[in-house]
């Protein structure tokens, strides 16, 4: 989709300005949804472009990183640390490395569930319904194209 701007982050930026985003965040954030073409977005150039002092949070979806890519660069110190809460395959197999690297976090894919959770998100779901119901879907909110 179209970049849009996300009230508490300073810029949203679209695909093409991966490489060049990476190299300058401290943080970098992936809520990729999966998809054929998302398979490895996250991979070792973008790894490699991140500055050695930056973050990698994963909460989209697992399999749009390469988790192998990321395992190197968390050894190698190309990146300070992890926070991860979506896996390439899940659970998380108990003898992957992500388990005992003191610089990763580990979520069992519930990050992004708080106490109001419901509240927040059912009023979404349901005007989406009644657009889509009503032959409107082009008025939809928070899509993902596949």
């Amino acid at each position: 989709g179209t970049p849009r701007a996300a009230e508490g982050f300073d810029r949203v930026v679209g695909g093409d300005a991966l490489l060049e985003t990476a190299a300058q965040a401290d943080y970098l954030i992936s809520v990729l949804p999966g998809s054929a073409a998302n398979r490895h977005r996250i991979d070792r150039s973008v790894f490699a472009a991140m500055k050695p002092s930056a973050h990698f949070i994963s909460v989209g979806r697992g399999e749009t990183v390469d988790e192998a890519a990321l395992i190197e660069a968390l050894v190698t110190e190309g990146i300070a640390g992890a926070g991860l809460d979506v896996y390439e395959r899940e659970p998380l197999a108990a003898d992957s490395p992500l388990w005992d690297m003191p610089n990763v976090v580990v979520c069992p894919h519930i990050g992004g569930y708080f106490t109001e959770y419901e509240a927040y998100v059912l009023p979404l779901i349901v005007d989406n319904m009644r657009l889509y119901l009503a032959g409107r879907p082009g008025e939809m909110r928070n899509l993902i194209a596949h």
